[in-house]
């Protein structure tokens, strides 16, 4: 779906014709039954009117009100754009600055440089990593193959990480892996 997308209704449209379905009732029903009759279809009819206008005017108000909350939550995305666009800059130059190394999770929110190696190698980096988890008793992982730039990695234990680490545990542990064998580039 577009987000630029804006809401559309078109509930005049349908309240145009309710009120001259109505107005047509109206004149074929007081043809000929009396004054009387005419005049209950009448304030029938008006109170139909009314109840329709202030359902138009409830229905107008929800739209304005989705509106804003649209325009809110569209803001809202393209600030989370920026940010994400800036961090992304930023991981990069300092992973590029620091090269080659072993990143380890803490208590901040992204992995951060722990032991820096410059002439690692994957295998190395691997290594040492599984090292810090063995010592945390957090379940090792095995760099399965290395094609181009992508490497593939197995988790001894991939249960332990959504089970026992929680959500940013396991965040933390997978960005570890990440930024650890990103950093050979």
């Amino acid at each position: 779906m577009n987000p630029e997308r804006k809401l559309m209704f078109h509930v005049p449209e349908a309240c145009r014709w309710i009120v001259v379905v109505c107005a047509l009732a109206l004149n074929f029903t007081a043809c000929g039954n009396g004054k009387e009759a005419a005049d209950g279809r009448r304030t029938q009819c008006r109170d139909a009117l009314s109840s329709l206008q202030s359902r138009h005017a409830r229905l107008n108000r929800d739209v304005a009100r989705l509106q804003d909350e649209y325009e809110q939550l569209l803001a809202g995305h393209e600030n989370l754009k920026v940010k994400h666009e800036a961090l992304r800059l930023w991981s990069r130059q300092v992973a590029s600055r620091y090269g080659p190394g072993v990143w380890y999770f803490g208590k901040a929110e992204r992995p951060l440089p722990l032991e820096h190696l410059p002439l690692a190698t994957a295998h190395l980096l691997s290594e040492r990593l599984n090292r810090l988890f063995r010592q945390e008793g957090l379940p090792q992982f095995a760099l399965v193959k290395i094609e181009g730039d992508v490497a593939f990695v197995h988790i001894a234990d991939d249960l332990m990480l959504t089970q026992n680490m929680g959500t940013t545990g396991a965040t933390g542990y997978i960005q570890s892996i990440t930024y650890t064998l990103t950093s050979l580039r």
